[in-house]
C-alpha cells in the first residue's frame, strides 16, 4: 500500500476554492457597480436631453412633470395623495429668496436629511444669486420622517432660526453637514451662528413650531406632493432634483413671457 506521504492531498482543491471564490466575487462586484454607474449615466443624460427637447417644443409650459427620479418618497404622503390646487402654496410666512413680487415664483417643498434635497439646495442658490428679484423661492418643510428619523427635529431647529432671522444661514449648515443632525448638533449650529441658545433650546420642543412644519407637510399632500425634492414653478409640479442648466431655461422661459 502506497505511503500516505506520496498521495496527492485530496483537500489541495478545496483550499483553493475560497480564494478563487473572493476573485469570482469581487470581479461580480465590480461589473454591478460599472453597470450601475453606467445606468445612471445613461439616466442623468436621457433626463437632460428629454427636459431639453419640451423646451424646444413648448411643452414645457403645459406638461404636468413626473419624472421623479431623484426623489425620497413618503409613503404616508402616498397613503393620502391629493390634487388641489397650487396656487395658494406660495405662503406670506415661509422663508423665502429673491422678491415676493417676482414673475417667477418657486415653491420647493425639502426635507433636511433627504440627499436629493441636499443637491437642490446648491443649485437653488446659485440661481436665487443669478436672478435676484426676478424670482420669489419660496422654502417649505415635508420631513420624510418614516426614512430620516431626524429630518422632523431638523426642520423645527431651523423654524426656530428663521424666528431669529437666521434661517438661510442654518438652512446652509444643515445641508452642508447632512450626515449630522443629532440634537447636539443642532444646538452647535446655533451657537456658531450666534443664536439666542435659551430662546433656541425652547423653540426645538414648542408644539406650535412643530404643527407650523406638520401644515406644509399636509398642504404638500394636498397638492400632490409625495416625496422631496417637489417643486412649483409658477404653480405647476415638478418632481425630484433637476439639473441647473434644465432650470435656468424654464425661469428663462417664464421670464420671456
Amino acid at each position: 500500500m502506497p505511503s500516505g506521504k506520496n498521495q496527492p492531498m485530496a483537500d489541495t482543491p478545496r483550499a483553493g476554492q475560497p480564494v478563487a471564490g473572493k476573485i469570482t466575487a469581487k470581479k461580480i462586484a465590480i461589473a454591478m457597480i460599472t453597470v450601475l454607474v453606467l445606468a445612471l449615466i445613461t439616466i442623468f443624460v436621457w433626463r437632460v436631453l428629454y427636459f431639453a427637447n419640451l423646451i424646444r417644443t413648448g411643452e414645457i409650459n403645459t406638461l404636468d412633470f413626473r419624472y421623479a427620479g431623484d426623489q425620497t418618497t413618503s409613503l404616508t404622503a402616498l397613503e393620502g395623495l391629493g390634487e388641489a390646487g397650487a396656487d395658494s402654496l406660495a405662503t406670506e410666512d415661509d422663508p423665502n429668496l429673491g422678491s415676493r413680487a417676482a414673475p417667477v415664483t418657486i415653491v420647493e417643498f425639502s426635507d433636511f436629511s433627504c440627499p436629493y434635497c441636499r443637491q437642490s439646495s446648491f443649485v437653488m442658490r446659485s440661481l436665487v444669486t443669478r436672478y435676484g428679484d426676478q424670482i420669489n423661492f419660496i422654502f417649505r418643510d415635508f420631513p420624510v420622517s418614516e426614512l430620516h428619523p431626524q429630518a422632523q427635529l431638523a426642520a423645527q431647529a431651523a423654524n426656530c432660526a428663521y424666528k431669529q432671522n437666521k434661517f438661510w444661514e442654518y438652512h446652509d449648515k444643515l445641508f452642508i453637514n447632512q450626515s449630522r443632525q443629532q440634537e447636539e448638533d443642532l444646538l452647535r449650529y446655533a451657537r456658531e451662528l450666534n443664536l439666542d441658545l435659551g430662546l433656541f433650546r425652547i423653540c426645538l420642543t414648542d408644539r406650535e413650531v412643530a404643527e407650523e412644519i406638520l401644515d406644509d407637510f399636509a398642504d404638500g399632500v394636498a397638492a400632490g406632493v409625495y416625496g422631496t425634492p417637489t417643486f412649483f414653478i409658477n404653480g405647476r409640479r415638478i418632481p425630484g432634483a433637476i439639473p441647473e442648466s434644465i432650470m435656468e431655461k424654464m425661469i428663462n422661459g417664464l421670464l420671456a413671457k
